[in-house]
């Protein structure tokens, strides 16, 4: 894919980008990392996953740090749910107003240090990497989630996972963000938003962040003229799960 630091990338499109990320995550999608063979035990949590699962509340991040370096390959391994140690980070938070302050910077590190092994793994939908038994196995673990809505969460980048759970732009979104720019044109599968849309979206007790719905807007200030073309990019987002599965 074409860098945002090359020129011909601001001459391009924001149609052009799209397709050009979508094939380049496609092919990268095929990792065969992710996609070998493996049997029950190696389904299992990783000491990665175990870790990240814990949450920057209960996992300090020289903890984290040790254990990617000592088992940096689990950052590829997907779990028993076909999920990557990426995607539990971006997951939800359970925050209350003081552990909020104290604790919340560290969701960056997190993110960042998961990144910096596994920079793809930002464009790794739940969809594209876990076979129809991780599928299955993902949906029952979620008892309390309408089956429908658990498939449509699965077609979800993890930015987009990431803004629905209410990270920050400052608590790892920017990385995300950095490591899949072009993820900002895309719209959420679930609520059918835009990145920026979607951090504008209240969501429990937390408070909408400005500075993020800001970043995600001046990152990509292009995307106002997608509002115009949702059909286009429906035709452009089945042919992309075409090849996927083709």
């Amino acid at each position: 894919a074409t860098s945002s630091k090359d020129p011909k990338y601001h001459s391009q499109t924001p149609n052009t980008r799209v397709k050009e990320f979508r094939s380049t995550a496609a092919t990268s999608s095929k990792d065969p990392t992710i996609h070998k063979e493996e049997n029950e035990d190696t389904k299992l949590y990783s000491i990665v996953h175990a870790a990240v699962s814990l949450g920057a509340l209960s996992c300090p991040i020289e903890v984290l740090e040790y254990v990617l370096e000592r088992f940096p390959e689990q950052v590829f391994q997907k779990d028993q749910w076909g999920q990557l140690p990426l995607h539990l980070v971006v997951g939800p938070t359970a925050w209350n107003g003081s552990t909020r302050r104290k604790y919340r910077p560290r969701e960056r590190e997190f993110v960042a240090a998961l990144l910096r092994i596994y920079p793809d793994a930002a464009k790794k939908r739940l969809c594209d990497i876990a076979n129809s038994d991780d599928i299955g196995e993902y949906k029952r673990g979620c008892r309390n989630q309408d089956g429908a809505t658990k498939k449509l969460e699965s077609r979800r980048y993890p930015l987009m996972t990431a803004l629905a759970n209410r990270h920050l732009w400052s608590g790892g979104v920017e990385e995300l963000f950095r490591a899949a720019p072009e993820v900002l044109l895309l719209r959420d599968p679930v609520t059918l938003l835009f990145p920026f849309q979607l951090a504008a979206v209240p969501a429990g007790d937390t408070t909408v962040d400005l500075d993020t719905i800001y970043q995600l807007l001046r990152a990509r200030p292009e995307v106002i003229t997608f509002f115009d073309i949702q059909e286009e990019q429906q035709e452009q987002e089945e042919e992309y799960d075409k090849g996927m599965t083709g």
